[in-house]
């Protein structure tokens, strides 16, 4: 057989010399052609092709080192099926199976097919064949296991618990396949998935689901959601599902299976005790742990997010109160059994029980008994790393109603609801990079609007200020709109007051409406810049309200002094973790800025803080970052890095008294003071949520930043010549660029003249001097590097400013005698 031919790579070799391949021979020749796998199915063929047909068969005698040819008509096409078969010369299994476990290897061999209601006989032949033949193998490869003591528990909870809408629409069923199938990718988890579906939808599972139902568990076992795409609905999203649809039904499900867990399994030491309370809450709380504190958290279902509690006491008070009645519920059904038992073993049995229930629900009433329950609950409620999943998808956006999801992607175009069933949907929620059907160009970002669920790790929420506000709801723009709601025309004129500007007015809300998503695409710091009495305050204070936890001040110094030592306490950073919007207040007068404390915070790096008490944490900072100034803060960098990140938004308008004279005088930009604007902005939460929402999705996510107004780039650059001496000195001092000089084009200049210049310029303009080697730098940067050489061309070096002005005075009379 020819995959026992040794092809010696050498003989390979020989054949490919004269071929001139760029290639090396190894990747030409795959040996798993002659060593690994078998031929094609002899005589095997696709479409109108000829099939295929052995032409030659070569013979190597490994003694000569010779090739022999041997006629084809030797072999019968019988033989060349044994032949090229994988199965040609398979050693014998020599293990036997023991007596005692043949009936289960035969049952494992012949499963009974499942079989499902399908609308025709062919349709069930189907479904029962692909059954009979993958149940074996599928569950070999995948495990039988999966959640086996739970099945009863789980079934329950879907067929009698989940509403029948969550079967009739599409994504809905889908969620309740994923989330089965993330709980166990076994065969009994498949089959309550169609069960769910034949009884909850029996017309769309007649008219094409059923039909279907071989591809979807075939995709079952290979395609349906694969690693790295986002977040898993889990257990957690099937319990709160089934409370939401059924409360009552969910409810004596988990009571009745809780009352026989207890009577089977639950003895009264502390193991038992917390391993019952994990099954009554497991999907609800979550303990965290690091060297020096446990963190506990619990799952609000009517406010859709993670809270943290006070050293667990919540869930330290249902010991004595929740897990007290079950086990005491327990004891009644155990009495209850005695008085119907007819026999005096059984009644024995379950007095005995009974006395033992009454035993261990008399320790819950111990504060030293509980006080271990509570160590023990706390190994059993652990979740690795859990803390540090809160808040960390930037596109989740926590409200009181519910959870915006701010770039969700969805196809532009489809095929019809159900015939992208592992598709489409998969794929709508991640990069479409291998679906046939939809391509990247095909979907769209877009923010929707939903009920939030465990697995979004959401422990923040809008407009939750504790214990100033409360969390507010998200309420869709175009209903405020419809309403013709008179908060946002007030809004409105507050901005425009704020910024009488147009496009300035359009880039800060647009810049405002970016913050609601955890990135800093832009890896930008911006200054809010002006005087008293202009409004920078209060436009923090509406972000504030708005955002309530997901913004957070940061102290000045930050900024300014240098990195705290490493591994000492700074809780002040940690208080940014996770936040969207960040701001400061101005530094003490003529303290410069941090620079690379700056770059850091806003360029998404990892940041190194610890709480106090608490261990060390690296986190991204995701927020934008915000300084209010009266006076800009000094800066001694003058790295492109700096320059390129700070953006400057001056607030040009005044809010004054009414008898303010510049105001009686009608001066441009002078508004009277509004005394009841913070109540208005406490009103306006809501309404201006909702603007930044459409606002981030109509502008932010198909247009960014951009364009940037003239007047906050000029603002920037001011900034920059008044901190930079050698831009100031290039302004006063310096001329070039033959494009506005044509008569530079032959003028070339040393490092020395300009030494000499900045030397003489120095003296008089009062900045801070620089040495040669930063000058050079400098040089370098703006009029192209030297070389070396330390000679610039096309520039004009002036000693004094009378020159300089003579200079282009000049320039201009001949701009003007040829422009006449």
């Amino acid at each position: 057989m020819i995959i026992k031919i040794k092809l010696k790579m050498v003989y390979i070799s020989s054949v490919l010399i004269s071929v001139y391949l760029t290639n090396k021979d190894d990747d030409v020749f795959d040996p798993s052609m002659g060593r690994k796998q078998g031929w094609m199915f002899y005589g095997a063929s696709k479409p109108s092709i000829p099939s295929y047909k052995l032409t030659n068969v070569f013979v190597y005698d490994p003694s000569t080192g010779l090739w022999d040819d041997e006629p084809v008509t030797n072999y019968t096409n019988r033989q060349l099926l044994e032949l090229m078969s994988v199965r040609f010369k398979v050693p014998e299994d020599t293990n036997r199976i023991k007596d005692s476990a043949k009936g289960e290897y035969q049952t494992i061999l012949n499963p009974p097919p499942t079989q499902y209601d399908a609308p025709d006989e062919g349709i069930v032949n189907q479904a029962s064949t692909i059954t009979a033949l993958h149940d074996p193998l599928l569950n070999a490869l995948v495990g039988i296991g999966g959640p086996q003591d739970d099945m009863p528990l789980l079934r329950a909870l879907v067929m009698e618990c989940l509403s029948n809408e969550r079967a009739e629409s599409h994504d809905e069923w889908m969620r309740v396949g994923w989330c089965l199938h993330n709980i166990g990718r076994s065969e009994e988890m498949f089959d309550l998935w169609m069960d769910f579906t034949r009884e909850k939808a029996p017309i769309k599972w007649n008219h094409h689901r059923a039909r279907e139902m071989p591809k979807f568990r075939r995709d079952w076992f290979t395609n349906m959601r694969m690693e790295g795409d986002g977040p898993r609905l889990s257990r957690r999203s099937l319990y709160k599902w089934a409370r939401d649809d059924n409360r009552e039904r969910y409810n004596q499900i988990i009571d009745a299976d809780v009352c026989e867990y207890i009577i089977q399994n639950t003895d009264a030491t502390h193991y038992h005790i917390a391993q019952l309370m994990k099954k009554m809450w497991n999907s609800l709380y979550v303990a965290s742990l690091d060297s020096r504190a446990t963190d506990w958290l619990h799952y609000d279902e009517q406010l859709n997010m993670w809270r943290r509690l006070n050293q667990g006491m919540e869930l330290r008070l249902k010991i004595c109160t929740d897990v007290a009645r079950q086990i005491n519920s327990a004891a009644d059904k155990e009495r209850a059994r005695y008085a119907s038992a007819h026999n005096d073993t059984d009644r024995e049995r379950h007095m005995a029980k009974m006395k033992e229930l009454h035993e261990m629900e008399g320790k819950l009433y111990s504060s030293g008994f509980n006080d271990s329950v509570m160590k023990m609950c706390a190994t059993l409620f652990y979740e690795e790393d859990f803390v540090n999943k809160l808040n960390l998808d930037p596109f989740l956006f926590g409200c009181a109603n519910g959870v915006l999801e701010l770039r969700h992607r969805v196809p532009v175009t489809t095929r019809g609801p159900e015939a992208t069933a592992f598709g489409a949907l998969v794929n709508a929620q991640t990069p479409a990079t291998n679906n046939p059907v939809l391509q990247a160009d095909q979907f769209r970002e877009r923010v929707i609007f939903r009920q939030g669920r465990p697995e979004d790790y959401v422990s923040f929420l809008a407009g939750k200020n504790h214990p100033e506000t409360n969390a507010i709801n998200y309420i869709p723009y175009s209903e405020y709109v419809k309403a013709k709601d008179p908060r946002l025309d007030e809004i409105q004129d507050f901005f425009k007051k704020l910024f009488p500007r147009e496009d300035l007015r359009k880039h800060v809300l647009k810049l405002l409406a970016s913050c609601l998503e955890g990135m800093n695409r832009e890896q930008l710091y911006y200054f809010f810049i002006g005087v008293g009495s202009n409004g920078k305050s209060k436009l923090v204070t509406l972000m504030r309200l708005v955002f309530g936890d997901y913004q957070t001040s940061l102290q000045a110094t930050v900024f300014t002094r240098k990195r705290p030592e490493s591994g000492a306490a700074n809780p002040d950073i940690m208080a940014i973790k996770g936040r969207r919007f960040i701001y400061s207040q101005e530094p003490d007068h003529q303290e410069p800025l941090n620079t690379s404390r700056m770059k850091q915070m806003s360029g998404e790096d990892m940041i190194e803080a610890r709480g106090l008490f608490r261990d060390q944490e690296k986190f991204k900072v995701m927020g934008k970052m915000f300084m209010m100034c009266n006076r800009l803060p000094p800066i001694n960098s003058m790295d492109n890095g700096t320059w390129r990140r700070i953006r400057v938004i001056p607030f040009e308008s005044r809010f004054e008294e009414s008898d303010h004279p510049d105001l009686i005088a009608k001066k441009a930009n002078f508004y009277p003071r509004d005394n009841s604007l913070d109540d208005k902005l406490m009103n306006w939460r809501e309404p201006f949520l909702s603007y930044l929402v459409h606002l981030y999705e109509t502008e932010y996510i198909p247009q960014g930043l951009q364009p940037e107004p003239a007047i906050v780039k000029q603002e920037s650059d001011r900034y920059k010549a008044d901190y930079d001496a050698f831009a100031k000195f290039r302004s006063e001092r310096i001329r070039e660029g033959v494009s506005k000089y044509p008569e530079l084009v032959s003028d070339k200049i040393t490092l020395k003249e300009i030494l000499k210049a900045y030397n003489r310029w120095i003296v008089t303009s009062g900045a801070k001097k620089m040495d040669l080697r930063e000058l050079e730098h400098r040089c370098d940067e703006a009029f192209g590097d030297s070389r070396g050489t330390g000679v610039y061309k096309y520039i004009r070096v002036f000693l004094d400013e009378e020159d300089l002005e003579e200079f282009d005075k000049q320039h201009e009379e001949e701009n003007t005698n040829e422009e006449a």
